[in-house]
């Protein structure tokens, strides 16, 4: 059994891992296993997220219309955050810098959005 200080940041280290390799390693065996680790800790946190959430049947009204999938919509946060993670490892300019910040701020103010409103049983608004 892991201490529950590693156990909570697991899915992080997960992230962490993946982005590093795909940005910091070269062969394209590194990339294919970084996106792997990415999306396996995008896949972990979403599952706890979604297990541990006081709000399982309060729904926002983006949800209610059902204009995005279930799934993709837990993973937006991620893929804005896989976009800027791909954007800057394959192209390494200022707009490409600035567009890859750009969508990181949004992807870390989803998860945000969703911890916060989650835990309080209050829908978001993304």
């Amino acid at each position: 059994m892991l201490p529950k200080a590693i156990y909570e940041l697991l899915p992080s280290g997960y992230l962490y891992a993946g982005t590093s390799s795909m940005l910091f390693l070269e062969p394209w065996l590194a990339h294919v296993g970084g996106a792997i680790l990415f999306a396996m800790g995008a896949l972990v946190w979403v599952l706890r997220s979604n297990y541990r959430r006081y709000d399982k049947f309060k729904k926002s009204i983006l949800r209610k219309r059902k204009v995005i999938p279930e799934p993709l919509y837990e993973f937006i946060p991620f893929l804005y955050l896989a976009i800027a993670v791909v954007i800057v490892s394959v192209v390494f300019n200022a707009p490409s810098i600035v567009l890859a910040l750009l969508a990181c701020y949004r992807g870390l103010q989803l998860l945000y959005k969703r911890a916060k409103y989650r835990h309080r049983g209050l829908s978001p608004s993304s």
